[in-house]
């Protein structure tokens, strides 16, 4: 290689990082066909593939060489451009940066639309900010090759290997539909065990935390729906009978269609983090993404 490569390298850590040439190209501002070719000059360089068509056919694979790669090519070029310009500095008024935040759709409604909401005051079509639903299984790779920002969960669902800081603590309430024919007085444990329950689930159960104390209690209650998605609860509520037993932040939002009411029994809390991998720690676009988010869950 020639110092007239050094572009090349930028090309390869873009399709390693998309696994995919057409938004690699988009991200670079090139054309595919001529990102191909850089493609092309790459593998004769490397003697190796690098990618290769995904077996669904969709996207790329990275190759053993590329996987070896991945990590430290990003991290160097990284490197190279903070010793070219000098100490690194964020302008939100001026920057250009996608940030990429991992939630399930309980902490998208609760936080993700107030982040959103704050970053528009910023006025600037540069920054972006893309909501992703949270996959555990694959968190920590997608934060080491640096295509994500930060994830927000509970303590348990956070990857070990993670920088992480507190938002905020939440509580448990049950929730009926406006005009239920139950009555606006707080459920007793027996009321509340009679009456069929809605759960959030993503992999379709019908048991949770909550049916094990009871179970522990010698109670049981009668789950009749399990789905996906925390979204979907207000308007099964509105159409049935059934309660709901959800964190009260989110259920809040919802005030105009349920009602909501304490828990019949202690219930401990749930404490929600935010994570990042900690190559991001002294990034100064990270600094003030996190500082946007504290501003969102602790308003002054």
């Amino acid at each position: 290689m020639n110092r007239n490569d050094f572009a090349l390298l930028r090309a390869l850590d873009c399709l390693l990082q998309e696994a995919n040439v057409t938004r690699a190209a988009e991200r670079l501002h090139m054309t595919q066909p001529a990102l191909s070719a850089q493609l092309a000059r790459l593998r004769r360089l490397a003697g190796d593939r690098l990618l290769v068509p995904a077996e669904q056919g969709r996207g790329m694979r990275l190759t053993a060489r590329a996987h070896a790669m991945r990590t430290d090519l990003h991290d160097l070029l990284r490197a190279i451009e903070q010793l070219v310009e000098g100490p690194a500095t964020f302008d939100p008024s001026t920057a250009r940066r996608d940030f990429v935040v991992a939630v399930n759709d309980n902490t998208a409604s609760v936080i993700g639309v107030d982040l959103a909401q704050r970053l528009c005051r910023y006025g600037n079509p540069g920054i972006r900010l893309a909501l992703r639903q949270f996959d555990r299984a694959g968190l920590m790779e997608q934060a080491s090759r640096g295509g994500l920002d930060l994830a927000i969960t509970t303590a348990p669902f956070m990857p070990g290997g993670m920088r992480t800081q507190p938002l905020f603590t939440d509580r448990f309430e049950v929730a009926q539909r406006k005009g239920h024919p139950r009555g606006m007085r707080k459920p007793t444990l027996a009321q509340y065990c009679a009456q069929a329950h809605v759960l959030v689930s993503p992999v379709g159960d019908y048991r949770s935390a909550i049916d094990e104390l009871l179970a522990r209690r010698g109670r049981s209650r009668r789950v009749a729906f399990s789905v996906q998605y925390y979204t979907m609860v207000p308007q099964l509520l509105q159409r049935t009978d059934c309660l709901a037993t959800l964190p009260a932040r989110f259920l809040r939002r919802f005030a105009d269609v349920v009602d909501c009411f304490p828990l019949p029994f202690k219930y401990r809390g749930i404490e929600f983090l935010a994570g990042w991998h900690p190559r991001f720690d002294e990034d100064p676009g990270h600094q003030w993404l996190r500082a946007q988010l504290q501003a969102v869950v602790r308003p002054d």
